[in-house]
C-alpha cells in the first residue's frame, strides 16, 4: 500500500538542501568552466584522501597526541602506515620516499 493510498501527502522532490543543486550528469560536450573548477589548497594539489572512522575519543587522543608533538595527524599517519608497510616487507611507501631518505 502506498502512501497516496492512506491519504499522506508527500513531496518526492522535496529538496531538504535548497542551496545546493542537484546532481546532474554533465553531458558529453560539456566543458568545464571557470566556475565548475573548485578551489585545491596547495598542500592538497595532486593528492587525495584516505579515510578511516574511529571513535571520537579516539580522534580526539590522536590529535592531542600530535599536537604535544608538533606534527600533523596527515604526517603521523602516514608515518605509522608507512612502517607497518615496511614491517610487513612492502616496497613501497606512501609518502614516496626511499626507506632510508628522511624528510
Amino acid at each position: 500500500m502506498k502512501a497516496k493510498d492512506l491519504g499522506i501527502e508527500t513531496n518526492v522532490n522535496q529538496n531538504k538542501r535548497p542551496d545546493r543543486k542537484l546532481n546532474k550528469k554533465r553531458d558529453a560536450n560539456d566543458e568545464p568552466t571557470a566556475t565548475t573548477t573548485k578551489y585545491v589548497a596547495p598542500s592538497r594539489q595532486g593528492k587525495k584522501p584516505i579515510i578511516t572512522y574511529a571513535p571520537e575519543y579516539a580522534r580526539t587522543a590522536l590529535k592531542i597526541f600530535c599536537m604535544e608533538r608538533g606534527m600533523s595527524v596527515d604526517r603521523f599517519m602516514l608515518e605509522a602506515a608507512d612502517e607497518k608497510l615496511m614491517n610487513m616487507g612492502a616496497d613501497f611507501n606512501l609518502r614516496g620516499l626511499d626507506a632510508n631518505e628522511k624528510e
